[in-house]
């Protein structure tokens, strides 16, 4: 059945058929995403295009359908009546093309398996199911009233904390449940939160898009609510694990997806996932926005993988620091930076409500940094930063050579000019016109390892050496050697720039940030390496500070680093040549 709402054509795939694979580099673009998504599974509350068989008044099994209540990812829900047991059930019925697709007929199935799986009174119950039958269907108990999303889609104003927490208190305690039974939600989001009245006397209000007076009934305070969770098509059985492909598929509702999900990375996928959605509905009823709300999938997908949410202040000056922590907790990139398990979440939610200490404490600087660094957007934008450097480098090299020898007080012999010009055509273009083309391929991610290392080594070599060069530890070039200044200041800027790109390609380092730097071998030979450079510009500051920095000539027998320390104790040897009175010096 054709797709209400079709992608552009790029976003397609070319044959439907053909299994879906990582491409050579292992990478997602952002279309590529949302071709999949398309693929796989659409989730889209509307009716479908093509008109479905009227099932009004017909009999299915002992159920006698009534009408049409909703409609979910690949099924219509119908209020149906059990005559037999003389109660109400949603009957849940797939779409004809449904039928016919061998992995969503499968997950049907598998939502049929996973329910019979769950007993919890914050879980729909399912009844029965019939995945044979003609049609297949699954009876689940009917909850009148509105779902999460339709509540907030009413209320214009947000939801108050307590009644937030509550709310969440009560879901976390459900995924908890459902995780000790070894299923994953994977789609948790608003729409798949049933609101059933605590006081079954009040009507059920029309969903938002479907009231046209405003006489109608309202809905109720959040708190007069029983939340239910429903909708486990989705879900995987943890004892399934990966040799089932289609339990590894990108699946799921991008507004309240984890990054992992985002990314494909099926290894990482488990109950830390439906912690990140709980996260996500919780920012929602705060804030009143999703945290990665944006006009489109590539959009929200980008903002996914890149940023990080709002801080909640800045949508409710009011909500008690500790509940933003929590909150936030839930949302981090990596998993093992979130709760580790619902019952944590729910323990917390709880500790917060009584008003004891919570569990959960802010990020400081430095674990902030490091989530930042470990994003995939910092390779490219390390990248982006290593071929700047290297640009500017080759600029400033053969201008200032120019400016200093067409303007300089003191232009170099040419002898002297040949070895810098030597240097530069011989030595450092060629570096840096190397680290240009190794930046370019580790952006996308085609540069060898070996290679990584070999430019990772070409800066942290040069870095040392132009430091050890602006502190005359090290021969420069006969002209430097006339203007120590001179030697100082260009050797401490190109030292800078060699350290600022040796930072830049640990950043962009690839199995890194799969790893989210977990690889702790790998992170601290890394780190301390880092060190010594970190070190090395400390000691620039300070020798800036102790030498001289007047740019003049200097006589051919220039005192060395250790000379201007200490100078010669007799001063009548005084190497400079300046004669000595001795009168001033007394009587040896």
């Amino acid at each position: 059945m054709p797709n209400p709402h079709p992608p552009p054509d790029d976003f397609r795939a070319e044959d439907p058929d053909q299994p879906l694979e990582d491409d050579a580099e292992n990478l997602l673009s952002e279309s590529e995403v949302v071709r999949r998504l398309d693929r796989l599974w659409r989730d889209d509350p509307s009716p479908p295009a093509s008109p479905l068989p009227n099932l009004d008044g017909k009999q299915i099994g002992r159920y006698s359908i009534e009408r049409v209540i909703g409609y979910g990812g690949f099924g219509v829900v119908y209020k149906a009546r059990d005559h037999q047991l003389h109660r109400d059930v949603a009957l849940k019925i797939p779409r004809p093309e449904v039928l016919l697709d061998r992995d969503k007929r499968y997950r049907f199935e598998l939502e049929a398996q996973t329910a019979a799986r769950l007993d919890h009174p914050a879980i729909v119950p399912v009844y029965e199911a019939d995945v044979d039958g003609t049609p297949p269907y699954l009876a689940s108990a009917y909850c009148p009233g509105l779902n999460l999303a339709e509540w907030l889609g009413w209320e214009a104003v947000r939801v108050a904390p307590q009644e937030a927490v509550a709310l969440m208190e009560t879901l976390a305690d459900a995924i908890h449940y459902a995780h000790t039974q070894g299923v994953i939600h994977r789609d948790l989001k608003p729409s798949n939160i049933m609101l059933s009245p605590l006081d079954n006397r009040h009507p059920a209000p029309a969903a938002p898009l479907e009231h046209s007076s405003a006489d109608g009934p309202k809905p109720l305070a959040l708190s007069q609510y029983r939340p239910r969770l429903t909708d486990f098509g989705l879900a995987r059985l943890t004892q399934a694990g990966l040799a089932d492909t289609r339990s590894s598929m990108i699946l799921g509702t991008p507004l309240y997806m984890s990054p992992e999900q985002a990314e494909c990375q099926p290894d990482d996928v488990g109950p830390t996932t439906d912690i990140f959605a709980l996260g996500a509905i919780l920012y929602h009823l705060l804030t009143g926005v999703p945290p990665f709300a944006a006009d489109s999938y590539p959009a929200v997908l980008a903002r996914l993988g890149a940023d990080t949410p709002d801080p909640i202040y800045l949508y409710r000056p009011d909500v008690d620091k500790d509940l933003q922590t929590i909150c936030m907790k839930c949302l981090q990139k990596s998993p093992k930076d979130r709760y580790q398990s619902a019952v944590d979440l729910a323990d917390d939610l709880r500790r917060y409500q009584s008003g004891d200490a919570i569990v959960a404490r802010p990020a400081n600087a430095i674990q902030r940094l490091q989530r930042w660094s470990v994003h995939r957007a910092r390779v490219s934008s390390a990248c982006a930063a290593i071929i700047v450097i290297s640009c500017v480098k080759i600029s400033i090299a053969f201008i200032g050579l120019l400016m200093i020898s067409v303007l300089g007080e003191v232009p170099p012999e040419s002898s002297e000019f040949s070895e810098v010009l030597a240097a530069h055509l011989l030595v450092t273009t060629p570096l840096d016109l190397f680290l240009i083309w190794a930046a370019q391929r580790q952006s996308r991610r085609r540069l060898p390892a070996a290679l990584y290392w070999v430019a990772f080594a070409i800066t942290y070599g040069f870095c040392l050496m132009t430091f050890c060069a602006a502190c005359r530890l090290v021969p420069s070039p006969a002209w430097f050697q006339r203007m120590p200044g001179a030697r100082t200041l260009v050797f401490t800027a190109i030292s800078l720039l060699f350290a600022a790109q040796t930072i830049a390609w640990y950043l962009a380092d690839w199995p890194r940030i799969d790893t989210q730097g977990n690889d702790r071998r790998r992170r601290w030979t890394k780190q301390a390496m880092l060190a010594l450079p970190a070190i090395m510009l400390a000691c620039i500051i300070a020798t800036l500070a102790a030498l001289p920095g007047a740019m003049r000539p200097a006589g051919p027998e220039e005192s060395s680093l250790l000379e201007q320390i200490d100078p010669p104790a007799n001063p009548q040897d005084d190497s400079r040549g300046a004669a000595v009175d001795p009168r001033l010096v007394g009587p040896s």
